[in-house]
């Protein structure tokens, strides 16, 4: 993955989650799901969710605006399939 978080450990109760670990495994579920315009989305889509669970800390958020120059491109689902990875 060409993300380098720098990141140290994420905590989920006792058990550590690395920060690049868990950015491969959101980057994973939305390539899965997802075919996207270049590796870099996949990357800016995985910081952008990760980024939505830590909010409360962030000064400034960024909005996500998907735009395809055909209809029946997949806009739609694919907001639903990052919305399943974001918290309410």
């Amino acid at each position: 993955m060409p993300v380098d978080s720098g990141a140290d450990t994420v905590t989920n109760g006792s058990a550590g989650v690395g920060g690049a670990d868990l950015l491969a495994a959101i980057r994973g579920f939305i390539t899965t799901y997802m075919v996207l315009p270049s590796e870099e989305v996949a990357d800016f889509l995985a910081l952008w969710i990760l980024h939505t669970w830590c909010i409360d800390g962030a000064f400034a958020t960024p909005y996500l605006r998907i735009t395809s120059a055909t209809p029946d491109s997949g806009k739609t689902a694919s907001s639903g399939d990052s919305g399943r990875s974001v918290p309410v």
